[in-house]
């Protein structure tokens, strides 16, 4: 093999000992081939920017060094393992091209971006995956070419091993100081990843925006620190305890406990209040009729286009920010509980989606349904809206044939789910007018807005089913988040809705989906109030302070404290952002701030101290 030596040889005429030669040669040959899988990782990082976001990270200094560096040492590492040029690369980009592209994906299909905490939930990331249609373009293709170019290179001219043991558990140890070094002083310091925003091309307010602005590497491994929840700064237990004990616990009065229906619509929102759009149909009065015999509002939810959970969890406990829960939490449901209802729920998705079958229980539901072991359709498939509200019927149906406890049920839907089909209309008629939308646009609007033609009247059947019963009972109806449309959410463009978070109008058209709650005469004869009204827009985890206000009811502690945050500010927002006085702003004033505080402090503690009752 000596005639592979060439490359080398020619170095070692210039160098003074051939061993050192060697090594220069090895070392140069790692480090540019550590920068060049930098380089693709920062490409693919880049989402659908790609080239134009590319060039913006070398704008600043940092943003590449830190992009580039952990690869270098990774290269560096596998080779002092492996001893092996061309393996050490071929390890390196393998892992590193995987985790862009898995990155690339998940942000063009759900617009959220591959997280250090999505490694554990890897098989479910894949099932998810298999819903969309995922294509290799030329550039994913001209990548992984470039890699496997560069790897049969090095195994024919980058052959030279380390012949001592030694020096090579030193490379190891010294790699592994180094990046234990790097990683506290470099990539958890929010000074240094403030000095690398870059807003070229996208809003402060965006979350995946601010990952994106930033390669992929680097926010990859700023955001391990965020997976490990920190207690609020200046955190007490002992002090956040004697917060919520400053209020009192009340319960609900026998002669109130009326039933509640609370269904979560799957990407849900009302698309007629954007005058951009021509309806063919009126698809949405239906639901505007009701609208105006209900207390209705706005949510202004952290999420878009996936991410369902955060809506579901934040309303069914109050938290404005939680962790994957663990183990046995505080929640609403367990309040329901405490005061003798029944709480139960289904979903016509699968129990291990977002691990619900065990959150579920954990939030204290007596029972909850899922498509394994009840909504599973004849086809197989799972149960659209139509089957899915009669079922929510059935179930309470069944229930109080064999007791007056008082009903509590929470539903999720799954119809509306997107991906929505770009290259087929599945109805027979178009529900929007075509005003010279591209033909892929057409396809997913029409797929979408048949699904939610078919939403509205079976909410309104909820609505007038609840006039059929004697018992009291209130519905609650929300959207989770605005639908998927498309990669980059070209659908929205091509419709002409601003989704530019430079506005608060783009910021809204974001976040907002509606909320109403739907009460019979019963309900409003035992709770004394007609339940009709404009609410305010919320954050959800104000959601269940909106409908407990309007039965009349205290709540515990936690609620109430909830309810003193909300009058400060209706809005708490992933972004950072709250509204006071109708405005959004970044700040609350000194006295609110105070309070904001010892919220936090508190919800920190309510999250982490589950308080069993009998």
């Amino acid at each position: 093999m000596k005639k592979y030596y060439f490359i080398e040889s020619a170095l070692v005429k210039h160098c003074g000992t051939k061993k050192l030669c060697h090594s220069a040669y090895t070392a140069m040959v790692l480090l540019c081939g550590g920068i060049i899988i930098g380089f693709l990782s920062m490409y693919f990082g880049a989402a659908d920017f790609l080239l134009e976001m590319f060039f913006t990270y070398f704008n600043n200094f940092y943003t590449p060094l830190l992009n580039i560096l952990p690869v270098v040492l990774l290269i560096f590492l596998l080779y002092f393992i492996t001893n092996r040029v061309w393996l050490s690369f071929s390890l390196t980009s393998v892992l590193l091209l995987s985790m862009s592209l898995v990155n690339y994906y998940k942000i063009l299909l759900r617009d959220d971006p591959f997280l250090p905490g999505d490694l554990a939930l890897f098989a479910e990331a894949n099932t998810i995956m298999e819903r969309y249609v995922v294509t290799l373009n030329w550039k994913i293709v001209t990548a992984v070419l470039i890699c496997l170019l560069i790897a049969i290179l090095l195994f024919f001219f980058a052959r030279q091993r380390s012949k001592s043991g030694k020096g090579r558990l030193i490379g190891i140890v010294a790699i592994l100081l180094l990046g234990a070094v790097a990683y506290p002083t470099l990539y958890t310091n929010e000074t240094l990843y403030k000095k690398t925003e870059n807003l070229a091309l996208i809003s402060q307010w965006s979350d995946t925006g601010q990952y994106i602005s930033r390669g992929f590497v680097y926010p990859f491994l700023y955001a391990i620190q965020s997976s490990f929840e920190k207690p609020p700064e200046g955190y007490d237990e002992k002090e956040a305890a004697e917060i919520l004990q400053g209020y009192d616990y009340d319960d609900i009065p026998d002669q109130e406990k009326v039933a509640v229906f609370a269904v979560m619509c799957e990407a849900f929102n009302d698309f007629s209040q954007f005058n951009s759009l021509t309806f063919a149909d009126p698809i949405y009065a239906p639901f505007h009729e009701l609208e105006a015999k209900s207390y209705r509002g706005h949510l202004i939810t952290n999420i878009f286009g996936g991410g369902t959970v955060d809506t579901e969890w934040c309303f069914l406990t109050g938290f404005s920010s939680y962790r994957l829960f663990r183990g046995n939490t505080n929640s609403y449901v367990r309040y329901f509980n405490e005061q003798g209802y029944y709480t139960e729920g289904g979903h016509p998705s699968y129990e291990w989606f977002y691990n619900r079958v065990n959150v579920n229980e954990y939030l204290g539901f007596a029972d909850y349904s899922f498509y394994e072991n009840r909504f599973e359709t004849e086809d197989g498939s799972m149960m659209g809206d139509d089957l899915f509200f009669a079922d929510m019927q059935k179930r309470y149906e069944a229930f109080r044939a064999d007791s007056a406890q008082p009903y509590f049920s929470f539903n999720v839907t799954y119809q509306n789910h997107g991906p929505y089909s770009e290259t087929e209309t599945f109805y027979d008629h178009d529900y929007i007018v075509n005003d010279a939308y591209s033909d892929k646009a057409m396809h997913v609007m029409n797929n979408y807005f048949a699904g939610i033609d078919n939403t509205v009247q079976n909410i309104c059947a909820m609505g007038d089913y609840l006039d059929t019963l004697d018992e009291p009972a209130v519905l609650i109806i929300f959207g989770d988040h605005n639908p998927w449309m498309g990669d980059a959410s070209y659908v929205y463009r091509e419709a002409g809705i601003d989704l530019d978070f430079s506005s608060d109008r783009g910021f809204y058209n974001y976040y907002e989906t509606p909320y109403l709650i739907y009460a019979n005469n019963a309900a409003k004869k035992a709770l004394d109030n007609d339940f009709v009204g404009q609410g305010e827009d919320i954050s959800p985890c104000f959601l269940m302070n909106e409908f407990f206000e309007q039965a009349g009811w205290s709540g515990n502690e936690f609620m109430k404290l909830s309810d003193g945050m909300k009058k400060v500010t209706p809005l708490l927002h992933t972004t950072g952002l709250f509204v006071q006085d109708g405005i959004l702003t970044d700040h609350l004033n000194e006295a609110d701030t105070a309070f904001y505080n010892d919220y936090q402090k508190a919800q920190y503690y309510w999250r982490k101290n589950f308080r069993e009752t009998p």
